[in-house]
């Protein structure tokens, strides 16, 4: 048993990456609002003002679980810096950290970081840096936002690094931030079944997923009732994900719009992250 418990908690910590691809997916419109914000779909519902602000930090508990075992892996961090306003403009830090909990350290320890700066209110991507240290694995890749191109770096302990571009579109984004930009979308317009579509890129690949939204339920969270927008959307087939596996998001129907749940089944197991507080920071 301890041999099992051992080898799953290490296929555990290696879903921090997921987690923030999950949270991501979550804003599956976000091609939609880029498009929005530059007046190409003025249909779409969006926000007038940011549901968000500089300081605020939203802290997940990522749990996985596996038949009978039930596993608190670690802790996801959302946070919101700005950082130097130009004249019209102010540079945004958007930053989320995934770390093991000690206790697990000692079986694999994890220590992720994905950030971007962002031009606001335009929501307009210009740097993207994925820093990741998994056990013995460690990743560092970046994306330079730059019309015509975006240029990506990309790193890791078996590869020597590579640098490539992809061609610019405002539907591209990284996926640091396309966790904020669908936190504008008025959902409460939405009827279930409605599909959109998300492009993203993933360590130096564009995707398009998709991402349906289901209508609203009431779920009961940290012992708290919260209203949500249900909404699912496709994966990745790869070392983590099967084929034709689906992510369910429940995402917050107030002004704010965060995720409150996000839920997986994953090659072996199941994977969730749950929202356990939210802060605003006056340090900036």
């Amino acid at each position: 048993m301890m041999f099992d418990t051992v080898r799953y908690s290490q296929h555990s910590y290696r879903i921090f990456v997921v987690i923030n691809m999950m949270l991501c997916m979550l804003y599956g419109a976000v091609s939609l609002y880029a498009q929005a914000s530059n007046a190409k779909n003025a249909n779409l519902p969006i926000a007038n003002s940011l549901v968000f602000e500089v300081g605020e930090e939203v802290h997940y508990d990522i749990l996985y679980k596996w038949g009978f075992l039930k596993i608190k892996a670690g802790r996801v961090c959302f946070q919101v810096q700005q950082t130097r306003q130009q004249q019209v403009d102010s540079i945004y830090h958007l930053r989320s950290t995934g770390v093991s909990l000690p206790r697990y350290d000692w079986i694999f320890q994890v220590r992720d970081t994905f950030e971007s700066w962002v031009s606001m209110p335009a929501f307009e991507p210009l740097r993207y840096r994925r820093s990741t240290h998994e056990g013995d694995y460690h990743v560092n890749n970046s994306l330079v936002f730059e019309s015509p191109y975006i240029v990506s770096q990309r790193q890791n302990t078996h590869t020597t690094l590579q640098i490539d571009s992809i061609a610019y579109a405002a539907d591209r984004l990284d996926l640091q931030t396309a966790v904020y930009f669908v936190r504008q979308i008025d959902f409460s317009n939405f009827t279930p079944q409605d599909t959109l579509p998300l492009h993203i890129i993933i360590d130096g690949q564009p995707y398009t997923m998709s991402i349906q939204h289901l209508g609203i339920e009431t779920i009961k969270q940290s012992g708290q009732k919260y209203d949500c927008y249900h909404l699912v959307t496709n994966v990745i087939e790869g070392s983590i994900f099967k084929a034709n596996q689906k992510i369910d998001i429940w995402l917050s129907a107030d002004n704010r719009h965060i995720p409150i749940k996000v839920e997986a089944p994953i090659i072996i197991g199941r994977v969730k992250a749950e929202l356990v507080e939210t802060t605003i920071s006056n340090e900036y």
